[in-house]
């Protein structure tokens, strides 16, 4: 979940794990020359530095260079890099995604999301080698996919059906990587049979775009045009409907006298992707719950929880992040309201984790001795319709939202908890009894 520039600045501090709650970095006395006071005071000068840098994404970044050209050796080095990797890809920054997503490919090759977006970045540049790299990043991805093949094929769930689409959205990038990368080199015939292979993995606009751009290099015009086409008629194709247009009318005049017939082209092509576009969002609806209590949670160890299973309790959901400074201070007062109400059956509290990275939140916990009893949103922040956390919020007995009380005010926050619990329980009581 993407909430704003300031989360990736907050998620890095978070990460450093030095910085004092509440109070402004101390630097320590000079004479403090040890490996642990010299990293600690490291530390105070980055936290500094990227307080100083404020919300901007930009400011955010150069502070972060300028610390490692200061600090080249810096034992914190690969979770900088990795808060840079962020930053740029939230200023869609290209060369830092690519040089930044290179150095974190090195500490970790397994990453999926990592190699897609580090090899599509360095695609970027037209660059033979660079694509050189894109090309092995590709191969890479793809053949990680091929390991984590879905367990159960013939599962005609909701869920298994989404599942089974995102691995073909990720098999058929891993494919276009690999097609692009060969077409920036030169190999034009691999370079579109990969396009067309990616196209049919996962029909999208990018792959269909691909595919007309290598096979107008091999003169192959009316194939070229009909992926074009396609490009045009895909919905995620729209802020590039006047190149496509263009590049159609120019393949098409290859071949043709006039551009008589263009327009049927099209036609056939809105036909085709019509039913793409329907399938695919038939399959999303059914795996993406409308109501709250449908959700399915997965847990930190892997478990599923269904909301529904809950239904008749009051349901009391805190929704955080480890790189929200709010959300740890909330927390002890969450915990106090919990305490108070452990010997209630009627009652279930959750603690909802929202980070984008899901590696990072168990060594959070652990450092921060906070209990494991934790799952993921799974797309529940969403539904709920939160923008911002912390956000708490409760479900009522019959499994709608009952309150949501957003941010946090230490003055009140356990006291209205308290109150808004009790009288969601008082008010399933007095229904009940009608």
């Amino acid at each position: 979940m993407k909430f704003n520039q300031l989360s990736c600045i907050l998620l890095f501090v978070a990460l450093l794990g030095g910085m004092l709650e509440g109070q402004p970095p101390q630097t320590p006395p000079p004479q403090q020359t040890s490996p642990k006071s010299a990293l600690n005071q490291e530390r105070q000068e980055l936290t500094q530095a990227v307080q100083r840098a404020g919300p901007s994404s930009v400011d955010f970044i150069r502070a972060l260079e300028r610390h490692l050209q200061k600090y080249p050796d810096s034992q914190m080095k690969l979770q900088i890099d990795r808060a840079l990797f962020r930053a740029a890809k939230e200023t869609n920054d290209e060369v830092r995604i690519a040089k930044y997503g290179e150095a974190l490919v090195a500490s970790d090759p397994n990453d999926i999301s990592l190699l897609e977006d580090t090899a599509k970045a360095l695609n970027s540049f037209d660059a033979p080698k660079l694509s050189a790299k894109a090309l092995d990043y590709g191969k890479k991805l793809e053949a990680l996919l091929g390991q984590n093949k879905p367990s159960a094929p013939d599962d005609a769930t909701g869920d298994a059906q989404k599942d089974r689409l995102e691995r073909s959205r990720l098999l058929g990038n891993a494919l276009l990587i690999q097609a692009d990368a060969s077409g920036i080199s030169g190999n034009f015939t691999a370079a579109a049979d990969l396009a067309r292979k990616s196209f049919q993995t996962f029909p999208q606009a990018d792959a269909a775009r691909s595919a007309g751009r290598w096979l107008g290099k091999l003169s192959k015009y009316d194939e070229a045009v009909e992926y074009y086409a396609d490009a045009f008629a895909l919905s995620d194709s729209a802020e590039a409907h006047a190149r496509d247009r263009s590049r159609m009318a120019e393949l098409y005049l290859k071949t043709h006298s006039t551009q008589s017939g263009l327009g049927d082209m099209v036609l056939a092509a809105y036909d085709r992707m019509t039913v793409v576009a329907r399938e695919r969002k038939k399959i999303l609806k059914s795996s993406t719950p409308s109501s709250p209590i449908d959700y399915k949670l997965t847990g930190l160890d892997g478990k599923t929880l269904a909301l529904s299973s809950l239904k008749g309790k009051v349901i009391v959901m805190d929704f955080w992040a480890t790189w929200c400074g709010p959300c740890r201070q909330q927390h002890p007062l969450f915990e106090k309201v919990k305490s108070q109400f452990k010997s209630d059956a009627r009652v279930a509290f959750l603690e909802i984790n929202n980070d984008d990275d899901a590696s990072v939140v168990a060594p959070f916990l652990e450092q921060h001795k906070w209990n494991r009893d934790v799952y993921f949103a799974n797309g529940l922040a969403r539904t709920l319709g939160i923008q911002s956390i912390p956000t708490t919020v409760l479900l009522g007995r019959d499994g709608d939202v009952y309150s949501k009380m957003i941010g946090f005010n230490p003055d009140d926050f356990a006291g209205l908890l308290t109150s808004r619990i009790q009288d969601a329980l008082s008010e399933a009581s007095a229904t009940a009894a009608k």
